[in-house]
């Protein structure tokens, strides 16, 4: 690869992709993410790849549906078997960074499918209706099924 991608999502979050599929001929993606926003976690989701969340730097809030959230220290990994819905968070106000491997490949464009939405929603180019609309396809392209919303975390710090 010749660049390596990297894209601001519209909370502030950054992603970096480490290790395309394309390199990898679909075999794995590597992701450098730093989370900047306190609380936020994203809805709960299930897709078909193994995941795995390496903490390098601040604590991870990680929550599988219907069961109690836990945090993850800096230097501990968790990995989700397919098919198992989870989400996850920052539950402190410094940034949490991750190195996120997936296998197979797929979540970099994923996360370049929503950057491409993100930039036409940030300069108007899309109504907050139509970039819902888009969340939902390509969730459903990329196979990443929503299953629950998010969780309701109450004050953000756990």
């Amino acid at each position: 690869m010749d660049a390596t991608p990297s894209f601001t999502l519209l909370n502030g979050n950054t992603v970096r992709i480490l290790s395309a599929g394309d390199d990898t001929e679909g075999r794995l993606t590597v992701i450098d993410y730093v989370d900047h926003t306190q609380g936020n976690p994203p809805p709960f989701t299930r897709h078909d790849f193994i995941e795995t969340f390496n903490v390098l730097e601040g604590r991870l809030a990680f929550q599988y549906q219907d069961e109690p959230f836990f945090l993850v220290t800096a230097g501990s990994t968790v990995t989700v078997a397919d098919g198992r819905s989870h989400t996850f968070w920052n539950p402190d106000d410094k940034p949490l960074h991750l190195i996120l491997a997936c296998t197979p490949a797929g979540l970099d464009r994923f996360f370049e499918a929503i950057h491409n939405v993100m930039e036409k929603f940030s300069t108007g180019g899309v109504s907050k209706d139509e970039f819902d609309a888009n969340m939902r396809r390509i969730r459903k392209e990329h196979q990443i099924e929503q299953t629950a919303p998010s969780p309701d975390i109450g004050s953000p710090s756990a």
